[in-house]
């Protein structure tokens, strides 16, 4: 993976506040619904600014490493259905704005906002 995340503990939903013109990610979160194995789970990512319409890509983080959940889209959710139990799992976005062709979120490194994660254990 290029780009990075921290892993910040944050559960349930995230948001961002724009403090600029720039692309930013302003909100992350997922569905209210079980955290079980076999439970699909919905994630939702918002962002304003740049240059629309916006591409998403989806990270998974399992404890140990990052893998793409989803490539690049324009659709700002993506599903996920855990297969076992894990409390270290965390879900990560990257956003960038129409048009670009980078493999990272926009403006990385100096936009640390338009990318985020959120803590989401498996129980």
């Amino acid at each position: 993976m290029s780009g990075s995340f921290t892993n910040s503990g944050v559960f349930g939903n995230a948001t961002w506040a724009s403090q600029d013109s720039g692309l930013t990610l302003t909100g992350l979160m997922a569905d209210s619904g079980p955290r079980a194995p076999g439970a699909t789970v919905t994630f939702t990512a918002t962002a304003a600014g740049g240059t629309g319409p916006y591409e998403f890509k989806w990270w998974l983080w399992d404890g140990a490493a990052w893998t793409v959940l989803e490539d690049w889209s324009t659709g700002n959710t993506t599903v996920w259905t855990p297969s076992t139990p894990n409390p270290n799992s965390a879900i990560g976005v990257w956003v960038r704005s129409a048009g670009s062709s980078a493999d990272l979120p926009d403006g990385y490194p100096a936009n640390t906002r338009s990318y985020g994660t959120i803590a989401f254990a498996i129980d």
